[in-house]
């Protein structure tokens, strides 16, 4: 029986072997007789607008606000997450939009969709926003409390919708008599707005965000870096007088249309304001490395330092002549180049006038500061970020090597010395050829 049955199971495992190579051979050669292969289906792909959100990020909170879940965001809308424990607790998203096309868009609305009615948003500098051609903006939102009475529920879910469109004259409002134009009608003027619009980036704010500094510590408004949960936003880069931007002021520029940088202000005279990188923006550049003479003044540094910031196109040009232009504010003011230890009082060189976006802090500038040649005289702001600043109270220390940064001015009592501010919050003179230096860009703008 076993061998009966083994035959049986032979002769069915053959038939269906001759079977499958029977299939086979059909399929193949019915395919080698086509010259073309059709393939059903579905295919999705992101259609790349001319405008569109493309990015969102936490900005910074107050009074212990944070987010409850990441935010998110999509071509038209953001969806933000947030809890806000306390009734003056805050939270600001900064949201990026981006025009990618050839002409002028508007963000001609925000909206929100709000779960909770009690929490309630604000954008800052308005609503409307011109999106020049080629260009992104940046786009500040807070959510607080509308009341004054912490609820039970302390959570916002929101889902922001932003409206494109562009410019027509329906969003103009146009009178001739006050517009420096020769149109006559409002589609003329509209048309000639539109062409200034799509050739220039005035229309962004230079001015992204300013902060209130305060290094002291434990207090409810500290602010070194502009990054603290406690800092408290300034708007005094809008008033038009001395000293409404106090020294140390945290600003961040737009130096360009394609970069932001922080700042600190030196001091504001109204209608301008000089003012600081917060961080080296050089680094490991000698005085000047040819020679250990300082009478020839500081070329290296100086010269890579307006070649690096030659395209700062938002701050203000500096026409100035050293050994003869004063620098310093207070006490201290005066032009000349060589100092000792506690005053300025020869030219050790000179320079002929430079024309330039950017320039070094001067020793005269830094002692009106505050800085002496004691550790810790400096406001931290002139030394933070530098390698073991946090050894003598800074808070940051940055990503550079250096320890310390050069000035403009020369030692008058020793040839091979230029004064630099160094990591334990001091200025102090040293060898010009030295390389473990930086520089930090010292600017002037408009306000």
């Amino acid at each position: 029986m076993k061998i009966i049955e083994f035959i049986k199971n032979k002769k069915l495992l053959f038939s269906t072997l001759g079977l499958f190579l029977i299939v086979s051979f059909v399929s193949i050669s019915y395919a080698s007789m086509n010259t073309s292969m059709m393939i059903t289906g579905s295919a999705y792909v992101r259609v790349d607008e001319e405008i569109r959100v493309v990015g969102i990020k936490f900005l910074h909170t107050e009074n212990e606000g944070y987010e409850t879940y990441k935010a998110k965001y999509s071509k038209n809308s953001t969806n933000m997450y947030t809890t806000l424990p306390n009734i003056n607790s805050k939270i600001t998203y900064q949201v990026e939009i981006e025009n990618k096309s050839d002409h002028v868009y508007l963000v001609s609305d925000i909206t929100g969709d709000l779960v909770n009615p009690n929490i309630t948003y604000t954008v800052e500098d308005g609503i409307v926003k011109v999106v020049p051609k080629n260009s992104k903006i940046l786009v500040n939102i807070t959510f607080q409390y509308n009341s004054d009475s912490l609820l039970s529920d302390t959570t916002q879910i929101a889902t922001m919708n932003y409206k494109f469109e562009k410019p027509t004259a329906s969003h103009l409002q146009f009178d001739n008599n006050k517009v420096n134009t020769e149109c006559k009608n409002v589609q003329c003027a509209l048309d000639e707005l539109y062409g200034k619009f799509s050739n220039t980036s005035a229309v962004k704010s230079k001015f992204v965000q300013a902060y209130s500094y305060n290094q002291k510590v434990r207090t409810s408004d500290y602010c070194v870096t502009g990054e603290e949960s406690t800092c408290q936003k300034t708007e005094c880069y809008k008033t038009k007088s001395v000293d409404s931007c106090k020294s140390g002021t945290i600003i961040e520029y737009r130096v360009n249309d394609n970069e932001i940088a922080s700042f600190h202000v030196m001091y504001d005279n109204g209608d301008t304001m000089t003012m600081q990188t917060q961080k080296n923006t050089l680094d490991s550049t000698p005085w000047y490395e040819n020679s250990t003479n300082n009478s020839k003044g500081p070329i290296t540094v100086l010269t890579k330092l307006e070649e690096v910031t030659r395209d700062w196109d938002n701050v203000n040009n500096q026409e100035y002549i050293m050994g003869v232009t004063e620098f310093g504010t207070g006490k201290y003011k005066s032009k000349y180049t060589g100092c000792n230890s506690t005053t300025c009082n020869k030219n050790v060189y000179t320079l002929e006038k430079r024309v330039s976006k950017a320039r070094m802090i001067t020793t005269q500038e830094s002692w009106d500061l505050g800085c002496t040649n004691e550790r810790r005289s400096c406001p931290i702001w002139l030394y933070n970020y530098l390698s073991e600043a946090t050894l003598y109270g800074g808070t940051n220390e940055g990503n550079t090597s250096n320890k310390a940064y050069w000035a403009m001015n020369a030692d008058s009592a020793n040839v091979e010395n230029g004064f630099t501010v160094t990591r334990s919050g001091l200025i102090l003179y040293y060898p010009t050829t030295q390389t473990g230096r930086g520089a930090r860009a010292v600017v002037v703008v408009s306000k």
